[in-house]
């Protein structure tokens, strides 16, 4: 191989909805690796940044509290498709794909401009704080994510 990052064809939007929301920043350095580009487990990083602020975003604020619920992951996935370096201002879509009956995912498109440099789809499950058991998704929390 020549040593340059392979081009990767760019992957359409999940549906044709437009992002609920998009989180903006600039990749810290500390964020690389050896090769000068971004250590692939931050691309997870990344995405659960823009989670927690979608979230605020649709001011749910209990979300993060244990009491009523906990909503772990239970399934991610990434797809790299070209690399993201230290200085780079990103901006990462936002888009809620399923919301069944106790889980919900999402899909996460990290741009640099019009770039696609990473998707990632994450699956969570709201489950009871003490049991761990799956329960049915809150009506306020459905209500907050439909609207």
């Amino acid at each position: 191989m020549s040593g340059r990052w392979p081009k990767m064809a760019p992957t359409l939007p999940v549906g044709d909805v437009e992002p609920r929301f998009v989180h903006t920043f600039t990749v810290p350095f500390d964020d690389a690796d050896a090769a000068g580009i971004v250590f692939f487990a931050r691309t997870y990083f990344y995405a659960h940044r823009a989670y927690e602020a979608f979230i605020r975003s649709i001011e749910i604020h209990d979300f993060f509290s244990p009491e009523r619920f906990v909503c772990p992951f239970v399934h991610t996935e990434a797809d790299h498709k070209n690399p993201m370096r230290p200085g780079e201002v990103l901006d990462v879509e936002v888009r809620l794909e399923k919301l069944g009956t106790s889980s919900m995912t999402f899909v996460y498109r990290i741009m640099a401009g019009t770039t696609e440099k990473a998707e990632v789809r994450m699956v969570s499950v709201f489950v009871d704080p003490l049991t761990f058991t799956k329960i049915p998704i809150p009506d306020d929390i459905r209500a907050a994510l439909q609207a």
